[in-house]
């Protein structure tokens, strides 16, 4: 794939261990394209006076390699006519592994330059701003965090608001939990992972690739990676209506948001701080609060509504959040806290992880 003309887009200083990973795209074709593709689905149509069965071609598909990657291509009729849909790796394009995701502002070169390596190989490609984004994977790494398996069991116990999506967990070849994923399966989802495990089991199924992806897997030890998956309903509804659209700033807002909204960012751990703060409000003989607060951080655990007032309930919430307690202090058996900061791209401990740490 050679690299695209040089454009004047606005670009900001990328963040290391940041960016995209997978993206899904539709746009109008034509008929030609369609009969073109290799694999094809037919479907039979019956005329209901004359009896006459005609073959009609409702879509097909095939799969293109460009740069490092193999990039799925489609093709079916939707809306007002024929139209074609790609799916692919951006950072795989370019290194052949997602190990690193790719720099937001570097997303409408390389996606330029896979629509037009697609154009010479098939025929009707629509041009890039005729594309409309289906899907976006935006992933943030974390390095050196001290036990993932425990991070995602940890997390998994904080309940999520307005996520249809149950909670699932998932283990590895190594028998530990290694993935955890979370959200509404129709608008957005989230995954947080052990990065390494995660490229060890797929060069177990990726043999053409085995060993690079062994060898990047080695370079990913302590790696958790957080991802958050972009469904088309929310990409409209947010206004990404074009690959353009996907500005490093909007894409950025958005992720952040989704981070604090999974409760991938908060507080966990901490047990023995949890005991010392509560030991002292008894000690300064406040039973009451303590009860109440304890009631509260309860029902987050077990995903239930605290049977309070409302504003019993913000009272009680406002209590905790002052004195940087949440429900997943309650099932922790670790001595200091523990938070993923997003900017930061690492795993706080100790008092660094409750500073500023606001509980949702």
């Amino acid at each position: 794939m050679p690299p695209p003309n040089p454009s004047d887009r606005a670009r900001k200083s990328p963040v290391s261990g940041y960016g995209a990973d997978t993206i899904s795209l539709r746009g109008p074709t034509t008929e030609r394209f369609l009969r073109e593709l290799p694999n094809k689905r037919i479907q039979q149509m019956i005329d209901d006076q004359t009896g006459e069965v005609t073959d009609r071609q409702s879509s097909g598909q095939t799969v293109i390699e460009i740069g490092r990657t193999m990039v799925r291509v489609y093709g079916d009729r939707r809306n007002e006519g024929p139209e074609i849909g790609i799916e692919f790796s951006a950072p795989t394009v370019l290194h052949g592994h997602n190990g690193e995701p790719l720099p937001l502002v570097d997303l409408p070169d390389v996606v330029e330059g896979v629509v037009w390596d697609l154009g010479r190989q098939l025929v009707d490609i629509p041009s890039i701003e005729h594309f409309r984004p289906m899907r976006l994977d935006v992933a943030r790494d974390f390095e050196d965090v001290q036990c993932i398996e425990r991070t995602l069991l940890a997390i998994s116990a904080l309940p999520v608001a307005r996520a249809r999506h149950s909670d699932r967990l998932q283990r590895g070849i190594t028998g530990q939990w290694q993935s955890l994923t979370r959200g509404n399966s129709d608008r957005w989802l989230v995954r947080g992972y052990d990065k390494a495990g995660q490229m060890r089991q797929l060069a177990q199924h990726e043999r053409y690739r085995r060993e690079l992806l062994l060898t990047v897997a080695d370079q990913n030890v302590g790696r958790f990676r957080w991802e958050l998956e972009l469904k088309a309903d929310l990409l409209r509804e947010k206004g990404f209506r074009t690959v353009t659209d996907l500005t490093p700033e909007r894409i950025d807002d958005l992720a952040q948001s989704y981070f604090h909204r999974s409760r991938f960012g908060d507080v966990i751990g901490g047990a023995s701080l949890a005991q010392d703060t509560i030991q002292n409000l008894l000690n300064d003989g406040r039973q009451t609060d303590v009860r109440g607060m304890l009631a509260l951080l309860g029902a987050g655990v077990l995903g239930v509504k605290v049977p309070y007032s409302r504003n019993k309930e913000q009272e009680y919430r406002s209590l905790a959040k002052s004195l940087h307690l949440s429900s997943g202090d309650l099932i922790s058996s670790e001595q200091e806290p523990r938070r993923l900061d997003f900017w930061a791209g690492e795993e706080l401990v100790g008092m660094d992880a409750v500073k500023g740490f606001n509980s949702p």
